[in-house]
């Protein structure tokens, strides 16, 4: 999955990109700092797989939100599709439910959000989804 961001933040942003990855093992781990004038995004990543929940998703979104106003960085979140896409590959509808509920919960948070198969994925319609808030 490393790679598969990786590749997604160098393409959305080719010129000067740095990555720093900080993984959340759960719930309590602490954010990490963003920085000053170097970082200019934050990317969250959520496997669709998982199940959104305020006291979980909706709290890191709300505190990341909060540390990328500070920093004056762009957040953005990504919902890492391929899990479950692979998955449930033979029930379409399972995908689009799932696609829904997570769009739900994120729209209530105001966050920039892109369903990404990070396995295979496609840079421009990632882009477009981007666009759209």
């Amino acid at each position: 999955m490393k790679q598969g961001i990786e590749h997604l933040a160098q393409s959305l942003h080719p010129e000067n990109s740095k990555i720093v990855f900080s993984e959340a093992a759960h719930e309590d781990t602490k954010l990490p700092d963003l920085g000053g004038a170097e970082q200019t995004e934050a990317l969250a990543v959520f496997a669709m797989t998982s199940t959104p929940e305020a006291e979980v998703q909706g709290k890191f979104i709300q505190e990341l939100k909060k540390k990328s106003q500070a920093a004056s960085a762009f957040m953005r979140i990504i919902v890492d599709t391929s899990g479950f896409e692979a998955r449930f590959a033979n029930t379409p509808q399972r995908i689009r439910e799932r696609k829904k509920n997570w769009s739900d919960f994120l729209d209530k948070y105001g966050v920039s959000f892109a369903f990404v198969n990070l396995t295979n994925a496609d840079i421009n319609e990632a882009a477009k989804q981007f666009e759209q808030i």
